[in-house]
This record gives structure tokens, C-alpha cells and sequence, in this order.
């Protein structure tokens, strides 16, 4: 076994943990084909049930918990001396998110604890934070710092106060211009991120907040991979939400731009109509966008923009090439707001650390 199928092993164990046993079998038929990767995955859950008695619990269980050892499960953040967790946030599978007093900052930051003690879990948490600790740009979330302190491993990342996306977007209705704008600048960070050399995989509502004063800023890059990354081998795991997946990463192949770009036409899809463009189980969901098309807006919200009908319709083609990408994206929204051109990915895509220590060099020349 290749170390890139050994790492793949490892991420797939951690997904397929997440499904019912009685759904685990037809996940591995959806997420994996590479004979030699889903054995040893088949392996290793065999061995899992037995010593963790997964077996002997309802298939009723939360397909969110995964069986662990007592001393492995710590969602509560312990303090430390320089940092103090004031409420929780947000949590999910793999973290739980707090709002914390950062003694040395002075401020308030968000701190994300790893809150499984899981080899797979821990690598998947670490990759999220080293994809994008350097990159800085006013609507991407700026993450701080890793820790290792008190046997808890977590990561400290700028404080986004708004609603999601979908939510800010709820105040004000058929306000079509709000609409242009926030979707500008979602465009403006996917187009930054993909300028770093990433590919998020993961863009829907709750992964996008909207502050009171209208910046829009992406968080959660625990499924980042970059562009010219780890899929050298032709592996490719099923990794995402369904309903905002792109056909091509519901095929099992390389998720590209183009995947994002997808997603960023579901985000607008669901704004302007309520709906997504296709609901139901997440078999069903990747089974369908993988041979039909949406159904276009304009068939369920006449009074919609034309321009904002076409540049949904482009974005969820089903042929990546075929669909819009970066400028023509930027484009098809408009100018955007004062703050999305202040965002402009050309002049705010970079590596601070690295762009300090030439600003330094150079002042001493």
C-alpha cells in the first residue's frame, strides 16, 4: 500500500464511521474504488466494532457518533492560561468551536478544539489549518495559531459575528441588488482561495457568514485539498454535502475549480428560489445530478433577474467545462459593493509571513 492510499484509508475510515452500520456497505460503494483502499477500510471497521461493542448497540444511533474510548472524547475546552472559553459556537462531527478571550491578542478570537482523539481525526484537523494559515484576504476567515496544550489539540481563527447566508438573505426578500453583492463577494473568496492553489469542496450556507455590515466572509476548510495535490493516484474519496456536491465529485473524480464553482451556483439556487436544485436521500441526490439538469429558476420564480437566471443556469451545468468560472463569475454578479472591491483577490491573495519578512528585507537594503 502507497503512502497516498494509506492516507486516504485513514480519511475514509473516518467518514464511513459516520454512517449507520446498515449504510456503511453502500457508502463504501459510493466513495471508494480502489479495491486495495476499501479492504483495509473494511478491515479496520471490522475491528473497530469489535472493540468498541458497536454491534451490540440500536441502529438507531446517531450516525454523528462515532464509538471512542471515554478518555478519547473531549468536547468541553479546558482553559488555558492564555486562553478562556467564554460560550460554544458551533460543533460538529470532528470540533466544537467556542468564543475565547486570547490574553495575548487582548481580544476575542474563535477557537476550534479537535473534539476526537482519532488518527484520522487529527490529520484531517491539522491539514485544515496548515491550507490556509498563511493566506489572508477579507473574505476568508483568517485562522491564528495550532495548539497542542492539556492533551487537546485545537487552532485559534479570526471571530466572524453575522448570520449565514442564506439567513442574512431572509431579512430583506427579493432585494435582488443585496443578493448581487453578497454572491460577489462569495465569488471574490472562491476565486482568491483557487488563486492560492485550493479547492474548498465543502461551499454551502453555513459555511459562509455575512456580518452587519455586509462582508461575507468562507469559513470551514477541513475538506481543502489543493489543486495539484494528493490525487495523483487516481483516488478520489467522496468527500462534501450532497445536496451542494458537484456531479463530478458525486462520480468519485478530481474535484477541480469547477466543483466550487458548482457549489457557489447551488448557494445561488437555493437564495432566489427556496428550494435546492435537487432534494431528497444523499444516494438519490447523487445519483440524479450526475444525469439531469436543474430546473431552471425562472420556471419557479418568474419575476427573478434574467441575468441572475443565466448565471445560475451556467453555473450548475453539468459539464464542468461548460460552466463559469472566476471572472466571468465576478462578472456575471455585477461590480459588487465598495467592500467586495476592496476584497479584489489580485491584491489581497498572499502569505502574510512571507510578505512581512520581504517588506523587512527591503527596508534594510
Amino acid at each position: 500500500m502507497t503512502p497516498t492510499q494509506w492516507q486516504h484509508v485513514k480519511e475514509l475510515f473516518a467518514m464511513v464511521c459516520e454512517e449507520p452500520t446498515e449504510a456503511q456497505h453502500a457508502f463504501l460503494d459510493h466513495s471508494c474504488s480502489d479495491t486495495t483502499v476499501r479492504s483495509e477500510v473494511e478491515r479496520l471497521l471490522a475491528e473497530h466494532r469489535l472493540v468498541s461493542g458497536f454491534l451490540s448497540r440500536p441502529a438507531t444511533v446517531s450516525s454523528s457518533i462515532i464509538p471512542v474510548e471515554s478518555s478519547e472524547l473531549q468536547a468541553q475546552f479546558l482553559d488555558t492560561p492564555r486562553f478562556k472559553a467564554s460560550e460554544q459556537i458551533g460543533a460538529g462531527t470532528f470540533g466544537v468551536v467556542y468564543r475565547t478571550f486570547d490574553d495575548e491578542r487582548n481580544s476575542f478570537v474563535a477557537l476550534k478544539k479537535l473534539k476526537l482523539h482519532h488518527p484520522a481525526h487529527l490529520i484531517r484537523f491539522k491539514r485544515e489549518f496548515r491550507s490556509l494559515v498563511d493566506l489572508a484576504h477579507p473574505n476568508l476567515v483568517q485562522l491564528y495559531e495550532l495548539f497542542n496544550e492539556n492533551q487537546q489539540w485545537f487552532f485559534t481563527m479570526e471571530l466572524i459575528e453575522g448570520l449565514d447566508l442564506l439567513s442574512f438573505l431572509r431579512k430583506e426578500r427579493d432585494n435582488w441588488d443585496r443578493l448581487r453583492d453578497v454572491m460577489h463577494q462569495l465569488a471574490v473568496a472562491v476565486e482568491a482561495l483557487h488563486l492560492s492553489g485550493w479547492v474548498h469542496r465543502d461551499l454551502k450556507p453555513s459555511n459562509v457568514l455575512v456580518t452587519e455590515a455586509g462582508r461575507v466572509v468562507v469559513l470551514d476548510f477541513g475538506l481543502a485539498e489543493e489543486l495539484q495535490g494528493s490525487f495523483s493516484e487516481g483516488i478520489t474519496l467522496l468527500a462534501g454535502s450532497p445536496a451542494y456536491m458537484a456531479p463530478e465529485q458525486a462520480a468519485r473524480t478530481t474535484a477541480t475549480e469547477a466543483a466550487d464553482w458548482y457549489s457557489v451556483g447551488v448557494v445561488l439556487y437555493q437564495a432566489m428560489s427556496g428550494q435546492l436544485p435537487f432534494a431528497g436521500e444523499w444516494r438519490e441526490i447523487l445519483e440524479r445530478k450526475q444525469r439531469e439538469s436543474a430546473i431552471r429558476i425562472r420556471e419557479m420564480v418568474p419575476h427573478v433577474p434574467t441575468d441572475l437566471d443565466e448565471a445560475c443556469f451556467s453555473l450548475l451545468q453539468l459539464d464542468p467545462n461548460q460552466r463559469t468560472r472566476g471572472k466571468e463569475v465576478l462578472l456575471s454578479f455585477g461590480a459588487g459593493s465598495s467592500m467586495a472591491k476592496a476584497a479584489d483577490p489580485e491584491y489581497f491573495v498572499g502569505r502574510e509571513a512571507e510578505l512581512k519578512a520581504l517588506n523587512e528585507r527591503v527596508a534594510s537594503v
